[in-house]
């Protein structure tokens, strides 16, 4: 019974370690941790480079399983031994308010 479990853990913690590899480096990994499928994605991108730190921020338009489509932001953070990946869910009018909070900002600058 002990053998079961010690390896049961194993095969979890692998199982795991796949699931986040598929979620990081997939376009449709990515689209499931956005809450669906990614439809299209943004021609331009923003990227900034600190030391041995990359940031990325991408724009996707996903569809989700009933049909609607909001705006999912990627936020990702690349070092040398780790990669971080955060996602942001806009509905349309959340991100019409985000651009007008942006602008607004730009403006002050």
């Amino acid at each position: 019974m002990e053998l079961i479990s010690k390896y049961g853990i194993y095969a979890f913690i692998v199982v795991f370690f796949i699931f986040v590899m598929y979620s990081m480096f997939t376009r449709k990994g990515r689209g499931m941790i956005l809450g669906g499928n990614i439809v299209s994605t943004s021609g331009e991108e923003i990227e900034q480079k600190s030391g041995m730190i990359s940031r990325r921020i991408l724009s996707h338009t996903v569809e989700a399983k009933d049909g609607t489509k909001h705006v999912g932001i990627e936020i990702s953070e690349n070092a040398m031994l780790g990669k971080s990946l955060k996602s942001i869910r806009l509905s349309r009018q959340e991100a019409e308010k985000f651009v007008r909070m942006l602008n607004e900002s730009i403006s002050k600058t």
